[in-house]
């Protein structure tokens, strides 16, 4: 038994030896980096971020320049005028510049809105790793009450087997009634239920929490904080730098612009092109040739000479002005404003809910570090009535199930004082985290 007890204890520690310590700060970190949805939310903040600067663009001329080469392969003769075209070939160039001098303000309204988004982008990369950051945290904290519940719940099992089969014996023995011993087997049962109920809910958060770090958790070693009590927020720091704010507000901001941008495109555009460009004309199979009419004679007019003689200089204004567009205008403006309207609702909304989950939060962590406070007084007399009771079993004048009946009861005010004491732990760092030193942080 003591042989089989050393190999069991030895296999347990090989393990434990085998597995790499995780602090709550390395879970943070490894999320933070590996997430998917997280890095998701960058590469969006990233494509925002480019039309953003699209946007900036369409404020500049437009400036392009064209160069065409076409052929005429057929041959044509109009007899009633005399008129043919024979094989030719055509080369020209064209640089086209158009700017517009004034539409409203809509671009630079426009540009505005997309700024808006792109910094609403990279706040939700915040607002995101707020949320992952909260469910991290709560996971981490309630696997480290998983791990020593069931620790606790190993002891309970030893005890209540020993005492199960103390009973079974004196039974057998005609000394303890029969309802006794089904009492001590029904416990053992219920152990055993309560057991697996733990199994169960301690993979479950493992699971979880290796979905979250992309990581296989089995094969780490959770490591907890510092055994020390912690400092609690009394008040709900400035909402207007939490992410879930700051991104409502930004995209309150947007669909500002937004409408402002649709009423501007009802104003007149004004808009300027210039355009500067020369050709080429070519007789196929022929000399390129031009008649002087002063000497009388045939000249050389070839694609330079062509080139710089027939240049031309273009230069137009013109005023374009929206009469009627199936009355599309107006429904964008309407759009824009109900969208407008929703946004401030959102922010109303979470506001509220913000200052909702920060006062649970406190209540909660108040309320667990005062029964923590309390089960430790709790657990210290349990202990000292467990070494009574040690005592008065060694000396014969307890039986020996009064005795451990005290240590199952001290293992059971251990395990409370476990739940208050990672729970008071799991709040305060919620609160500090996420409604404070997450202010400072950059997740882009």
């Amino acid at each position: 038994m003591k042989y089989r007890f050393f190999l069991i204890l030895l296999w347990v520690w090989t393990i434990v030896a085998s597995q790499e310590a995780w602090t709550l700060e390395r879970c943070l970190h490894r999320a933070m980096t590996h997430h998917p949805e997280l890095n998701a939310r960058r590469l969006a903040a990233l494509s925002d971020s480019l039309r953003w600067q699209l946007s900036r663009a369409d404020r500049w001329p437009r400036a392009e320049w064209t160069i065409g080469q076409g052929f005429q392969l057929g041959e044509t003769f109009n007899v009633s005028t005399g008129v043919g075209q024979r094989k030719s070939s055509y080369t020209s160039y064209n640089l086209s510049i158009q700017t517009v001098v004034f539409e409203g303000l809509a671009k630079t309204r426009q540009m505005h809105y997309y700024d808006a988004l792109r910094r609403k982008s990279r706040i939700e990369v915040s607002e995101t790793a707020w949320q992952l950051q909260s469910e991290i945290i709560t996971l981490f904290y309630q696997l480290l009450y998983d791990a020593e519940s069931l620790d606790i719940q190993n002891e309970l099992l030893q005890i209540q087997t020993q005492i199960t089969r103390i009973a079974g014996k004196l039974y057998n023995e005609h000394l303890r009634p029969y309802d006794e011993y089904l009492s001590a087997q029904t416990d053992l049962a219920g152990l055993k239920r309560l057991r697996e109920d733990l199994k169960k809910q301690y993979l479950v958060h493992q699971a979880r929490l290796t979905e979250l770090l992309h990581l296989d958790t089995s094969a780490i070693r959770l490591i907890p904080p510092a055994d020390s009590i912690p400092r609690m927020l009394k008040r709900l720091p400035a909402s207007e730098h939490l992410p879930q704010i700051r991104s409502a507000m930004a995209e309150i901001e947007a669909w500002e612009f937004r409408k402002k941008t649709e009423k501007a495109r009802r104003f007149p555009q004004l808009f300027l092109r210039y355009s500067y460009g020369s050709s080429y004309y070519h007789l196929l199979g022929e000399k390129d040739l031009i008649y002087n009419r002063e000497t009388g004679r045939w000249e050389a007019f070839g694609p330079w000479e062509q080139f710089r003689s027939n240049q031309l200089h273009y230069v137009y204004a013109g005023l374009r002005i929206p009469l009627f567009e199936g009355f599309r205008l107006k429904r964008n403006v309407e759009i824009a404003d109900l969208e407008l309207r929703a946004a401030r609702k959102r922010l109303q909304s979470r506001q509220r809910r913000l200052q909702s989950l920060f006062a649970q939060w406190t209540a909660e962590a108040e309320s667990a570090y005062n029964q923590w406070k309390a089960q430790r007084k709790i657990v210290r007399l349990r202990e000292e009535n467990l070494r009574l009771y040690e005592q008065k079993y060694r000396n014969r004048t307890v039986p020996y199930e009064q005795w451990q009946r005290r240590r199952e009861a001290y293992l059971q005010a251990r395990m409370m004082l476990s739940r208050y004491k990672w729970e008071t732990f799991m709040k305060y760092e919620l609160l500090k985290r996420l409604f404070s030193d997450f202010n400072t942080q950059d997740f882009r």
